[in-house]
């Protein structure tokens, strides 16, 4: 980018601006079709799953003695959640992507600003506490503690 910025300035020559432009143009490229990529395979990966949970649940409900609930109330249960696998297998690739990008990210920002970067780094291990004390607090919804009373894990 900082290539195609010096073209604008008249400090880098005409083939320079053009190729770092169109390499500019094809990563763009290459980043939205391994996205997508990733995208729908995550996405059948969190069908795959639903539909195996949702089976063993359903196995399980039928093996209780249904003192608390009734077959049709967990199936219930089993309909409105069972989205959230396909809705949560997407963000869990950044589980892993995310600590290499911050590392890679981090060494590029010290060899361009240096030791002021320790800052932003600082800041960021502060949120993560916050962060995970609200994940908790808003993620924990009523089905989800209410399956736990169902399927106590005896």
């Amino acid at each position: 980018m900082g290539f195609v910025l010096a073209y604008f300035d008249g400090s880098q020559t005409r083939v320079i601006g053009y190729g770092c432009g169109g390499l500019l143009v094809v990563l763009v490229f290459l980043n939205a079709l391994t996205t997508q990529l990733i995208y729908f395979q995550s996405l059948e990966l969190g069908m795959k799953v639903r539909v195996a949970l949702t089976d063993l649940i359903y196995a399980k409900s039928l093996r209780l003695s249904l003192g608390r609930a009734t077959v049709g109330q967990i199936t219930n249960l089993i309909s409105n959640d069972g989205n959230r696998f396909d809705r949560h297998m997407y963000p869990l690739v950044y589980l892993f992507v995310a600590p290499a990008q911050f590392c890679f990210i981090l060494a590029v920002l010290w060899i361009y600003m240096g030791p002021s970067v320790v800052l932003g780094l600082a800041w960021i291990i502060a949120i993560i506490p916050i962060q995970r004390k609200k994940s908790q607090l808003f993620y924990c919804s009523f089905s989800f503690r209410r399956t736990f009373y169902f399927f106590p894990g005896k």
